[in-house]
């Protein structure tokens, strides 16, 4: 089950709606989007998560130029409106007390979750054999398709997510538009969002200062702007920098303080949240279906 931004409280949904929009709106966006649909990153995406030695990458400065138009029609047919929240996420936002730095963690965690599903939905919909299993895979193929180049060092087993390798391309993407994965520090109870920290391809996991939080939360305004009062786009501070003075962690370090986003990227089983808080079949299913319509002019609920 899950809760259709609309049907969430309207100046929180607006705003999620909104902070979204204006992320995917851009030119680095598209740039991440068309290279999940090429199956393949540029060379300088390469080297950040060093794997520039595959094969195909050496060359590619650039996405293909389908890979972009492909990226822009998708992003145009897309409305962030009718995008689903899981009800755990939806909740704890709502939840939170207005103003607060935790209203501003649980925004960016919303933000981050229909991004990821975006991205998840986009992959399958490219390369649907990704979703095969080994025992769906037609016995006359020898073996599973070989898993996509476009991985973060720390999130490329897709066997443990439940979205399988549409998850690796997923967390791929999000290291290239905010620096890294965006996990939490969980507390005690493993649901909390106590601050927010980045994990970027090196497997630093680095703070994020509350001038971050501030600038991202004020992508949900109608009209952001900084501080300064200096219209705000989100190239302006995206993808995230190491603020001065920012909190940096080792591997496991992170795992000392419970910073995480969901139970695979920990080892200890009882620290793992509720399941209902994953991206689930439904969604991804939906939006596929969704992405499907529009490509031949039909509107889905």
């Amino acid at each position: 089950m899950s809760v259709n931004t609309a049907d969430m409280e309207l100046a929180a949904s607006g705003r999620i709606s909104q902070a979204l929009s204006h992320l995917l709106s851009t030119q680095k966006a598209k740039v991440v989007l068309a290279q999940v649909i090429d199956g393949l990153p540029t060379i300088e995406s390469a080297k950040r998560h060093n794997i520039e030695h595959l094969p195909d990458i050496e060359n590619r400065v650039d996405p293909s130029q389908d890979g972009i138009n492909s990226a822009k029609k998708f992003l145009s047919s897309l409305s962030p409106e009718q995008l689903s929240i899981q009800p755990q996420l939806a909740e704890a936002y709502q939840n939170s007390e207005r103003g607060s730095q935790e209203e501003k963690i649980r925004f960016l965690e919303c933000v981050t979750f229909l991004f990821h599903i975006i991205v998840v939905a986009l992959h399958f919909q490219t390369f649907p054999e990704s979703q095969m299993t080994q025992d769906k895979w037609p016995r006359r193929r020898p073996s599973l398709p070989p898993d996509p180049p476009l991985r973060h060092i720390g999130y490329y087993r897709g066997r443990f997510f439940p979205q399988g390798k549409g998850e690796v391309v997923s967390y791929w993407a999000e290291s290239e538009l905010f620096g890294g994965v965006i996990v939490f520090e969980r507390g005690e109870s493993g649901q909390e969002a106590c601050s927010a920290w980045v994990n970027d391809p090196t497997r630093t996991t680095i703070e994020l200062s509350n001038d971050q939080l501030d600038l991202f939360f004020a992508l949900g305004d109608e009209n952001p702007s900084n501080s300064s009062g200096k219209e705000l786009v989100a190239n302006d501070f995206l993808p995230f920098k190491p603020a001065p003075r920012a909190v940096k962690l080792d591997l496991w370090k992170k795992y000392e303080r419970k910073i995480y986003r969901y139970y695979w990227d920990i080892h200890e089983p009882h620290w793992a949240p509720p399941r209902d808080c994953f991206p689930d079949d439904g969604d991804v299913a939906q939006l596929i279906k969704q992405m499907d319509a529009l490509k031949r002019g039909v509107n889905v609920d």
